[in-house]
């Protein structure tokens, strides 16, 4: 700016020359053209330093847009908090106004005191006509008299939080409500009731002190303003400065502060203040003067005991002579005289005593079948409602079958929709109260007819026909009752781990009698840990036993050895031990049967503990039982343990010496078979582990049996053989039946089909089962299950025993296809779980046997199937169904094959009746093949028989040698039919009748 300057004074100076303004021009132009250098140099600085990069320029960017975003944004919101503002001024000056007309309409206090009007005008008094807290019906009022009402009501009150000058459906406090409590508004069908909730309390010791303060308290709804002089009886207190109350007498008092009092019920002579749980706290009289007298007196409430009443408490409510009783022998200390007249019955004894008294039969039933005649009431509304919202029960009775339908419904409005959703077999007769739910025109009328009353058929079984196959609707116990419980005194829980056991008294107690049984036994003796010598580990394992019904009868706690840590050759040796099969069971069964034999059951406790151990074997303490003493000591076995290898061996070792040595003899084919024979009398003992079946000829030799196993071992008699090993045994005069019901309804529940169809035949006859390689895998592990669980009920269920085993052949790799057919026998198992094998007492000791087979029925690999069943008299003992192992070239090779395997079944059937005293016992193979019977009797060879391996031909040395007895039936009698091949219902159902299924 000095260089412009001095520029400008030298061009305009007057008296400068024009070549002195030259050469000072030139001069300023240098300077600026250094200076112009210099400021260029600079600038290129400047830019080079302040240049930026091109991701840091998109950086910056995207923080500018986001910047706008949340720009908008929060101009969004403070356009709503301004709306809000707005809104909330005007609430505010609506609420300055209504003050404005409360500050307007007052009075003051003297004037009121003195004038002592009592005004006609109950409102604010919090006086109503309608205090009682019972069911009032509302009638519903014509137009006429609700424009009547309208007229004469000026004043229009909200019957939701009390105010004047609107109506409920435009309460503030209502719509708040609902906000808060998330529910949505809806509008119900109109009803014929108001209910008024009661209060219900208890008064217990309570105590009201007189106030301190000389001066009354008044309180009063129909003020418009409340005052006291102590503000501690007020909430939600704010200090104010200013303002005065004058009083009756000319004095003033200054107004401190403004604050709340709680208060609720007014009633024409008093009022009731009450807390959160609608309990009274206060009382207040109403005066003359239309205000309310604090009631402040010096009382105690409290409730009396006496002394009989304690003590019959104390005692588990014994009555009165049973207490008086325990006084006259001192039996309890500390128990007072009481009077034989003291009043000894509490509010439990009556409730534990009450019992539901019979409603009298109807005589006469005037209707001929179901749904002619329908009795229906409709009970409601009850004061709690479900969870549902549902306040009205609808109860329907079938008046032939005595069938009684419940409905629960909303509304009244609702019981037709309801009652049509029944079914309807024909138009009938509706019986209702006098009082008019409903009415409908499609509900007719029809005449009554008279007739008998059906006293023989269940209501049931009047409706749906068979009762055996129906739900059951009833429990096993009912509840008289509401204060009563039913005491339960075994644990239905089976707990996973011992911390869980030993949180529940039942299974603390259950444990507790296991170590009992090894200090009875002196199973262990506790030792120091020994060196260098294996200890075994100890493991509890709970389980609960059932019933026949499934019902829990006792909690069994077994301590157990880890026997995987046991180490061959040093530990143990054999382990070995024969167990009852399936087929020695069922003819021991027919046995007993056939001889009249009342067979019994008993279960040895802890029955391994009992076995000699020949081994030094170290256990572990077990869990929970720790001895605080010496917690590092180890127990030495002396006998066997549950979990170890050689427990099942030592166990049998020790039952079979001692049985012996008592006179019985063991089998000579089932070695768990011992009997004994003295004279005519015969006693039978078959062993499966610890379960022990027996019977005799003769009573006193079966009591003398179980004399001499409770002498030796510590036994539990359970009585006459009626559950075991999953078999329902019902002994009857004529006979025996066994049956796996219980175990085939919790099969079909187990897999989900209770709901699906029912089926006639196991398998399709149209449909054959293969490996089906292009067809979609299925879940092994599910597949074997339903395999396994069917095989099981095989034991007592012949006509299922092809299928499954055809089914079972494809556990490897199952498809669908293979699911559907097992599910579709657990469809046919659904339609007949009552069905069961009969043994008949009037039978012979003749053995028959049937023999079948199915040539080439495997779609795969064209192998044969062998069937049979076997008999003792016309009892079915024994079956099976099987492929063959090699591939049979005619019918004649696949029979014949089929006939040695029957043979060789009758031979060990023999063997084992000789063991029961039957020797002279024939024995019968029917046949439907000519060609198999030839070949079996005649000894030739030709191109048909000679590549026949030479083991199937030992059915020749029995024909020669006159043991086994062959002869042709016809296809049409062949019972064996059903173990080779699927077939039609009727000849299923015709087969299942022949071989001896039935229900009972």
């Amino acid at each position: 700016m000095m260089m412009r300057r001095s520029l400008w004074k030298t061009l305009f100076n007057s008296g400068t020359s024009v070549l002195e303004s030259t050469r000072v021009l030139k001069e300023h132009l240098c300077v600026l053209e250094k200076e112009n250098a210099g400021l260029k140099k600079q600038i290129g600085e400047i830019e080079k330093e302040s240049k930026v990069s091109a991701y840091e320029e998109k950086t910056l960017r995207e923080l500018a847009s986001s910047l706008e975003k949340d720009n908008l944004k929060l101009k969004q919101e403070i356009t709503k908090k301004d709306k809000m503002i707005l809104s909330l001024e005007e609430e505010l000056k609506s609420s300055k106004d209504v003050f404005k007309k409360f500050d307007k309409g007052k009075e003051k206090l003297d004037d009121i005191l003195i004038k002592g009007r009592r005004s006609c005008n109950r409102q604010g008094l919090g006086y109503s006509k309608n205090l009682n807290n019972k069911t009032q019906p509302r009638q519903r009022a014509t137009q006429a008299q609700v424009w009547s009402r309208q007229r004469q009501s000026k004043v229009q009150v909200c019957y939701y939080c009390g105010a004047y000058g609107h109506i409920r459906p435009f309460c503030y406090k209502l719509l708040r409500d609902w906000r808060w409590s998330g529910s949505q508004m809806s509008v119900k069908p109109p009803s014929n009731c108001v209910w008024v909730k009661k209060n219900l309390c208890f008064y217990a010791a309570h105590t009201a002190r007189k106030s301190k303060s000389e001066g009354t308290w008044y309180f009063d709804s129909g003020c418009s303003r409340h005052m006291t002089g102590n503000a501690e009886n007020l909430t939600d207190l704010h200090r104010e400065d200013g303002g005065q109350v004058t009083f009756g007498d000319g004095a003033k008092g200054a107004v401190i502060g403004r604050g709340k009092l709680k208060l609720r019920w007014f009633t024409k002579e008093g009022c009731v203040v009450e807390d959160d749980n609608r309990r009274s706290v206060l009382e207040g009289i109403r005066t003359g003067d239309n205000c309310y007298k604090l009631k402040m007196i010096q009382q105690c409430k409290y409730t009396g005991v006496t002394t009989a009443q304690l003590w019959h408490k104390r005692l588990g409510h014994l009555h009165s002579r049973g207490i008086l009783k325990l006084l006259k022998y001192g039996a309890v200390r500390g128990l007072p005289a009481i009077s034989s007249k003291s009043e000894t019955v509490s509010k439990g004894c009556m409730q534990g005593k009450q019992h539901r008294t019979p409603h009298s039969a109807v005589k006469l039933i005037t209707t001929q079948r179901p749904l002619e005649l329908l009795h229906i009431d409709l009970m409601g509304p009850v004061q709690t409602e479900s969870i549902a919202g549902k306040r009205y029960v609808l109860v329907c009775v079938d008046d032939f079958s005595r069938f009684t339908w419940v409905e629960f419904i909303r509304e009244k409005s609702d019981t037709f929709k309801v009652f049509t959703e029944y079914p309807t077999l024909g138009e009938g007769i509706v019986v209702s109260d006098e009082e008019v739910e409903e009415d409908h025109d499609s509900i007719g009328e029809t005449e009554k007819a008279p007739s008998t009353r059906v006293q023989k058929n269940h209501p049931l079984d009047a409706v749906i026909g068979n009762i055996n196959e129906s739900m059951k609707t009833r429990g096993k116990r009912q509840n008289y009752s509401e204060m009563v419980r039913f005491v339960c005194y075994t644990s239905a829980v089976e707990p996973r781990k011992v911390e869980d056991a030993l949180r529940d008294e039942f299974w603390i107690r259950a444990m507790q009698e296991e170590l009992e049984q090894f200090s009875r036994n002196q199973v262990w003796t506790l030792v120091p840990r020994p060196a260098n010598i294996n200890v075994i580990g100890t493991k509890w394992v709970f389980k609960n036993k059932t019933d026949e019904e499934g019902n829990v009868v006792r909690n069994k706690a077994r301590l157990v050895a880890q026997g995987y840590t046991q180490v061959e050759g040093v530990d143990f040796d054999e382990t070995f031990a024969p167990v009852a099969r399936l087929e020695s069971i069922r003819l021991l069964l027919a046995v007993a049967s056939c001889l009249k034999i009342k067979l019994h059951q008993m279960d040895v406790k802890s029955a391994f503990l009992n076995g000699y151990l020949a081994e030094e074997v170290y256990v572990e303490q077990p869990k929970g039982f720790v001895d605080p003493h010496h917690p590092d000591h180890v127990f030495h076995l002396t006998k066997a343990l549950y979990g170890l290898k050689q427990a099942p061996r030592a166990w049998y070792d020790r039952l079979t010496k001692f049985l012996c040595s008592k006179g019985f003899v063991r089998g000579s084919v089932d070695k768990t078979l011992f009997i004994k024979k003295e004279g005519t009398v015969l006693t039978i003992a078959q062993v499966y582990v610890d379960d022990i079946v027996f019977g005799s000829t003769d009573i006193s030799a079966q009591k003398q049996f179980v004399r001499l196993m409770q002498e030796e071992f510590e036994m539990s008699l359970v009585g006459e053989l009626s559950y075991f090993l999953g078999f329902q045994i019902k002994q009857k005069n004529d006979g025996i039946f066994v049956s796996q019901e219980k175990y085939a309804r919790n099969l079909v529940k187990k897999f989900g089909l209770e709901d699906a169809k029912e089926m006639k035949t196991t398998m399709s006859t149209t449909d054959r089962i293969g490996k089906d390689t292009d067809g979609i895998s299925a879940d092994p592990t599910v597949y074997r299950s339903m395999i396994g669980s069917l095989l099981y009920l095989t034991a007592s269920r012949p006509d299922i025993c092809y299928s499954v085993g055809l089914c079972a052949r494809f556990q490897a790799c199952p498809k669908e296809s293979h699911v559907k057919s097992v599910k579709r026998i657990i469809r046919y198992v659904k339609s007949t779980v009552s069905l069961g094998i009969w043994f008949s007492t009037s039978t012979s000791s003749v053995l028959a046997g049937y023999s079948d087979a199915d040539w080439a029925g495997d779609v795969d690999d064209r192998k044969s199937t062998s069937g049979g069943c076997f008999y003792l008299g016309t009892n079915l003992v024994s079956w099976y169904s099987k492929k063959q192992n090699s591939i049979s070239l005619s019918t004649a090779e696949a029979e014949y094959i089929a006939a040695g395997s029957c043979c060789a079944q009758l031979v060990w059937m023999k063997q084992m009746l000789s063991d029961y005293g039957f020797n002279n016992t024939e024995m019968t193979v029917y046949c439907d093949n000519t060609s198999a019977i030839n070949i079996s009797k005649n000894p030739v060879q030709h191109s048909r028989t000679k590549h026949i391996d030479i083991r199937h031909h030992f059915i020749r040395e029995l024909v020669e040698d006159g043991q086994v007895l062959i002869e042709h039936v016809s296809t049409e009698n062949q019972l064996a039919d059903i173990f080779t091949k699927s077939l039609e219902a009727k000849r299923f159902e015709f087969l299942c009748g022949a071989l001896g299924l039935c229900c009972i």
